[in-house]
């Protein structure tokens, strides 16, 4: 834990001028999109994302920035929500600000409902693929991201920032609001206008009849008016909103910002909060001498401060990855014609990396079953795993979709990871690592076996199933599925291959959910390689004759909810093989982590 104090600040009107200059060199830096988010309970709010022009990296941590006081707005350049905001977009990070529901409306909305509008914004970066996320409360927006984390804990938030965190309310209300010379009868006033069921709006409701009744306001101070139950709410003596109490349960990092000539938060509050905040893993607080609330004339250097505590924890920007198509070119066959195609790739490669990343193996990404090329999940990995430095493939394969899944066979599938192989060596990466999402898997699996002399490296293998028929067999009952595999085999000798399809619907026991979550939709060649009596979709099939380094990386999902299978059909697999088990589901950074851990293996 730290405390550090800044230098004195130069001239106001100079720095008025340079941060009108750095406003607009940002603003040509920044891609800016304005949304209208829908939150629970259906309340809707502005907000706006920033991220830089080059494109967002769902790599690298998401900032949620909340602005300060009743009555405030995220886009105000005096707050940390704007000038913060954009100066971390502009170094990488993907920031939301949210214009929350008490800038119009605190004179009757209660302060806990500050939490669903942070949960809004929450939920568009994990939607936009990230993983990391960072709360920044500035002012009276600390209070409300703190509320969020102890009301609505998300194990995604990373670290909070808390940028000039306002006093303990019920301390203001007694001893600095508009009530505190006379406290305790104006406290009387709001209980007894609550009792007599004058605390609150009417509602607007059409068929009530007192919708235009005017209960009494109250003042708090600096202007602001309330209503008796939200001014109870908010700043009275029982509320539950203190932010020394609450920041005293949370556990990850937590930086306090402050300046010595704040008339709102002294530096004694911070070193107050500092001590509140003994679970933290690692409390912060830095001053700037005679900086005030607004941090006139150090804004540039709150941001620079804030980017490089993140740094210390590991919470960079990682390098932005560029996406252009790439295509190849093979020989295939359908209904005995064979015929040329193209199929079309994205290659992602680091920006900002000069050449060191052709250097490394590239990484063919392959989408699981019935996955395809564009599919946002893809990108989301994709851009995640580049960001470790390496080139990232991704192939349309013969699988792609369901028209691609009704007949890919294992044969299929060695034609198609020859000429991606041959496509990245054109692209100048001659080593290359396969990385396979759930069935995938087990076709680099099979590639390693069958194709000995090709350009793998090694294979990482996310949540591969064990074994699709015995997860069928499970779902079918044994009898079904075995009437399923007659009918396939006599499809196939009355030379029906492709005239006919096995169809049948499952419910996969390690999932909860209607019948048909699973479903077998494939003509009978195809069905038997992944659900017949020799199925090649079968992990230990594989795993004791792996000739290449091998990471699977897996969680619960539907091939199974422990990690006992895995074993048990590794249980003869080489040194050279690894299972990592995780308790959360796998997400594109646990992926890419993961990779970066095991590629140090490789190097040794």
């Amino acid at each position: 834990m730290s405390l550090h104090r800044i230098a004195c600040p130069v001239l106001a009107v100079a720095l008025s001028l340079l941060a009108a200059f750095s406003a607009r060199a940002q603003d040509d830096a920044l891609d800016i999109e304005f949304l209208t988010l829908t939150t629970e309970g259906g309340r809707e709010i502005a907000a706006f994302v920033m991220h830089p022009k080059a494109g967002m990296n769902p790599a690298s941590p998401g900032l949620v920035f909340h602005h300060g006081g009743p009555g405030g707005h995220g886009a105000r350049l005096i707050g940390a929500s704007r000038y913060a905001a954009e100066a971390l977009a502009k170094r990488g990070y993907t920031t939301i600000t949210i214009v929350s529901r008490h800038s119009n409306s605190y004179l009757d909305e209660p302060l806990e409902n500050a939490a669903l509008d942070v949960e809004a914004a929450v939920q568009v970066l994990l939607r936009k693929g990230i993983d990391d996320i960072v709360l920044v409360g500035n002012s009276f927006g600390s209070v409300r991201v703190a509320m969020f984390m102890r009301d609505r804990p998300s194990p995604k938030v990373r670290a909070m920032v808390h940028v000039a965190p306002t006093y303990d309310l019920n301390a203001f209300m007694k001893e600095m609001s508009d009530m505190a010379p006379d406290y305790a009868s104006h406290l009387e006033a709001l209980r007894r206008a609550v009792k007599d069921r004058q605390g609150r709006l009417p509602s607007p409701a059409a068929d009530n009849p007192s919708r235009l009744e005017t209960p009494p306001l109250f003042q708090t101070g600096y202007g602001r008016t309330q209503t008796a139950a939200t001014l109870l709410n908010w700043w009275g003596p029982d509320a539950d909103n203190h932010l020394s109490d609450i920041i005293a349960h949370f556990e990850m990092p937590q930086l306090l910002l402050g300046g010595t000539a704040d008339r709102v938060t002294q530096p004694e509050r911070l070193e107050f909060l500092k001590a509140s905040a003994q679970k933290s893993s690692r409390v912060d607080v830095i001053m700037y001498e005679n900086g005030d609330h607004y941090f006139t004339g150090y804004q540039d250097k709150v941001a620079n401060d804030i980017a490089g505590w993140l740094e210390s924890l590991d919470l960079a920007p990682r390098p932005h990855a560029v996406a252009r198509f790439i295509d190849n070119e093979q020989i295939v066959e359908w209904n005995g014609t064979p015929f040329s195609i193209r199929s079309p790739g994205l290659i992602y490669e680091p920006a900002d990396s000069g050449d060191a990343h052709r250097e490394r193996p590239a990484l063919l990404l392959l989408p699981d079953w019935q996955g395809y090329l564009l599919q946002s999940s893809m990108d989301d990995m994709a851009r995640a795993l580049a960001a470790t430095g390496h080139a990232v493939v991704v192939p349309q394969l013969q699988s792609d979709g369901f028209r691609g899944s009704l007949g890919t066979t294992f044969e299929r599938m060695r034609q198609d990871l020859a000429a991606w192989l041959a496509a990245a060596g054109n692209a100048g990466y001659e080593r290359v690592i396969g990385v396979g999402l759930g069935t995938s898997g087990l076709w680099l699996a099979d590639n390693d076996q069958e194709a000995p002399d090709s350009a793998f490296a090694g294979f990482m293998l996310v949540n591969p199933p064990v074994s699709l028929a015995a997860t069928a067999k499970q779902g079918l009952g044994e009898e079904q599925l075995s009437a399923l595999v007659d009918k396939a085999n006599a499809l196939i000798d009355a030379g029906e291959a492709r005239q006919q399809v096995i169809h049948a619907a499952y419910q996969s026991p390690y999932v909860e959910g209607p019948a048909g979550l699973n479903r077998i939709v494939q003509y009978p060649p195809t069905f038997l390689e992944y659900y017949g009596p020799d199925a090649r979709m079968d992990l230990a099939r594989y795993a004791r004759r792996s000739v290449r380094p091998v990471l699977i990386l897996a969680s619960a999902n539907q091939y199974y909810d422990t990690g006992d299978a895995l074993r048990r059909a590794l249980r003869r697999a080489p040194d050279t093989t690894e299972l990592q088990w995780s308790s959360q589901a796998i997400t594109p950074s646990r992926v890419a982590a993961a990779f970066e851990e095991w590629r140090e293996t490789l190097a040794e």
